[in-house]
């Protein structure tokens, strides 16, 4: 690959100046371009404060805290070149604004080989971090395969007595459930490494790798194949989601979401109704409850599902959201789950 600047005066073009690298390598890197504005992003990327309006003091707290995890992103990630571009710094950084179709900060940009990969708006901390593992290009831990004689060759690796479990990993390159669920990926690589080997391919990489999908009959991603002595013994489709995933089809049950937050008045009045319902409809129906502020790939729920108000229940029947309803009214709530039960409810 062309060196950082040469990357660089090729995808910034008329930006002036190009950063000088930090470290040079042959080996493709991964390049965050995080735009944002003077004042507000530039210290999650430089670890300076800058004048500005200045928040109320527990946002203020917040977005220090978080302002310092991309700091120490940046630095410890040794394989990923973080490049800031203020949007508001000159007219051509607002040009390239306009060019990118960038209309909200912060905004991150993952480019690699000189192709964007990947973009978010945003998000924190949390997410970002995972965005960066799955886009990043070497984490020892986690075997990146790049073709099918890459595949073969670790299978053969682990074959006979003593062999480890192998599990791949098969996602693309723009795949939302593939990028949320990689640091489990990463986190179970280092754990499990006495007897577990993962691997990761990303099927749109290439041809060999878009044939050895259709081989495997792999057609929803993220797709994991446990491969013993050789042989595919099992998979598992999907990035979380067991709990929808087990009650799905014929005999399945209602699954009943309460969506809330941590400091909600209203989620906590509700919830010991919940309980009791757990209880007594246990044979038709399954509770479960999410707080959209425990972390950014809850939030990310949240945002996908419309949930605007807490506490908001959702009805999920064979994989589907069939109903919802927003509010803390026990009669109404009771009322809604019998309902989406099939069963005729008369006010």
């Amino acid at each position: 690959m062309a060196s950082t600047a040469a990357f660089l005066s090729t995808t910034y073009t008329g930006l002036g100046a190009t950063p000088t690298p930090a470290s040079k390598s042959k080996k493709a890197r991964l390049f965050l371009a995080p735009a944002g504005r003077r004042g507000a992003v530039r210290a999650a990327v430089s670890g300076t404060e800058q004048a500005g309006p200045a928040p109320a003091s527990g946002e203020k707290a917040k977005k220090k805290g978080s302002d310092e995890r991309v700091v120490q992103l940046s630095r410890t990630c040794g394989d990923v070149d973080f490049l800031l571009v203020m949007g508001d710094e000159s007219e051509a950084t607002r040009e390239l604004c306009r060019r990118e179709g960038i209309t909200a900060v912060p905004h991150f940009s993952f480019y690699k080989g000189a192709e964007k990969v990947h973009e978010e708006e945003g998000i924190g901390p949390d997410q970002l971090a995972g965005d960066v593992l799955y886009y990043g290009d070497h984490h020892s831990a986690v075997v990146q395969l790049h073709s099918r004689g890459d595949v073969e060759a670790l299978i053969s690796e682990h074959r006979g007595e003593g062999g480890k479990l192998v599990v791949l990993d098969v996602g693309l390159k723009r795949c939302g459930p593939c990028v949320k669920v990689y640091p489990t990926v990463v986190k179970l690589s280092r754990t499990m490494a006495d007897t577990t080997v993962f691997a990761r391919m990303n099927g749109d990489e290439n041809d060999s790798c878009m044939e050895f999908l259709r081989d495997m009959d792999v057609v929803e991603v993220p797709t994991f194949l446990f491969i013993k002595d050789g042989d595919i013994v099992g998979r598992y489709v999907g990035s979380g989601g067991a709990l929808i995933s087990e009650h799905r089809g014929e005999g399945g049950k209602l699954v009943v979401l309460d969506v809330g937050l941590k400091r909600c008045g209203p989620c906590v009045k509700v919830y010991p109704t919940v309980v009791k319902l757990s209880r007594t409809m246990a044979d038709t129906t399954v509770f479960a409850r999410m707080n959209g502020d425990e972390n950014d790939s809850c939030m990310e729920f949240l945002r996908d599902m419309d949930v605007v108000e807490v506490p908001t229940f959702l009805f999920i029947k064979d994989g589907d959201i069939v109903g919802r309803y927003v509010g803390s009214g026990r009669g109404e709530l009771v009322g809604e789950i019998l309902r989406y039960n099939g069963v005729r409810v008369t006010y």
